[in-house]
């Protein structure tokens, strides 16, 4: 399955980024997408991305303080929210409070504060709707506190 990995400025790539390696270590049946990793060089990268959003059901979106009102990261929540009844985007809050989505596109999503339970939380979202490669939430608990 794929996940998207919706990144804008630095801190959020980074956080991103690490992310990216750790679901692989987790759920080996995921093939996360982040389009600095992802793209190869001399691509177009504009057309590289809306495929992978296209093809994508799962989105995280790195939200830090300052870069919840990026036009990419509002771009790419609403492609991967395209198919309503299936589409998952999960805005993940890393020192921003919820309060500060008000009014915004991705107020609309429920999102996650960055914390051990309610990453967790996303392990359990994502493993949910796996079809192969899926695992038992005891084993997600234990590979993710690891």
């Amino acid at each position: 399955m794929k996940i998207f990995l919706s990144w804008s400025g630095q801190l959020s790539f980074e956080f991103a980024s690490i992310f990216r390696n750790w679901l692989n270590s987790v759920i080996q049946s995921l093939e996360p997408f982040l389009s600095s990793e992802d793209i190869r060089k001399g691509s177009r990268w504009l057309t590289d991305i809306l495929r992978e959003l296209n093809d994508t059901s799962i989105g995280i979106i790195f939200i830090v303080p300052g870069n919840h009102n990026s036009p990419w990261l509002n771009f790419e929540a609403g492609a991967i929210s395209k198919a309503v009844d299936s589409a998952c985007v999960i805005p993940l809050l890393i020192g921003v409070e919820r309060s500060e989505l008000e009014g915004g596109p991705l107020s609309q999503f429920q999102s996650a504060l960055f914390s051990k339970e309610e990453v967790y939380k996303i392990l359990e979202s994502i493993n949910e709707k796996l079809e192969k490669g899926k695992l038992t939430d005891k084993r997600v608990f234990s590979q993710s506190s690891g």
